[in-house]
């Protein structure tokens, strides 16, 4: 039973690394969802949303877009992942290039 678990075997690191990469996500996830709800008073007033039907609609559809990209974010490098992370990595890259010049316009 002592040999399953001896913990000189276990490389102490990589346990380290796996919870800081579990907890960055939760932040990320919180920070987003924390971020856009700070931004509903600036968006009302950017696109004049000026009944309260149109406000929780927006509301709702923004909130859940947000959810709907951490999944498929998750989905997709999953997959992208299988051709190496040299390659995941600029992928990401030419999609945040691209995202940002579609909001820049």
């Amino acid at each position: 039973m002592k040999e399953q678990f001896d913990l000189k075997k276990v490389n102490m690191c990589h346990i380290f690394l796996f919870i800081m990469v579990s907890i960055q996500t939760g932040l990320i996830q919180g920070f987003t969802q924390g971020y856009t709800t700070q931004a509903y008073g600036l968006l009302i007033a950017q696109y004049n949303w000026d009944t309260t039907g149109k406000q929780s609609l927006w509301e709702s559809l923004i909130g859940s877009s947000l959810y709907l990209g951490l999944a498929l974010g998750a989905i997709s490098a999953g997959k992208f992942v299988q051709y190496g992370r040299r390659r995941l990595a600029m992928i990401s890259l030419v999609i945040g290039f691209a995202g940002t010049g579609v909001v820049e316009l």
